[in-house]
């Protein structure tokens, strides 16, 4: 017979590491988005300044907004993985 065997408490672990780094990486994008405040407007007040002025909010947002939906996915991925921990571990040892 062939097959495979999976180790569900692996599995839930590594879905508790996920959730850890997603918290990681939203303390980044908390880190991110002080750096961007601290610097306030950066890019000076000549000619040059003021066209890069026009697209500094939307390159901010979408920075912040990256690694928002990136901490995201990740915590989802764990979630999926402690599901998928839980139906092994049920396959595994119906009483639990």
């Amino acid at each position: 017979m062939t097959g495979f065997t999976v180790r569900w408490n692996s599995v839930r672990r590594r879905g508790s590491d996920a959730r850890e780094e997603a918290a990681f990486i939203r303390d980044v994008r908390d880190k991110v988005l002080a750096a961007f405040a601290e610097a306030g407007r950066p890019m000076g007040h000549d000619r040059y300044g003021a066209e890069v002025e026009k697209a500094y909010p939307a390159m901010r947002d979408g920075i912040l907004d990256a690694l928002k939906n990136y901490a995201d996915e990740v915590e989802r991925s764990g979630d999926g993985l402690k599901g998928t921990s839980h139906t092994y571990e049920t396959a595994e040892r119906p009483e639990a």
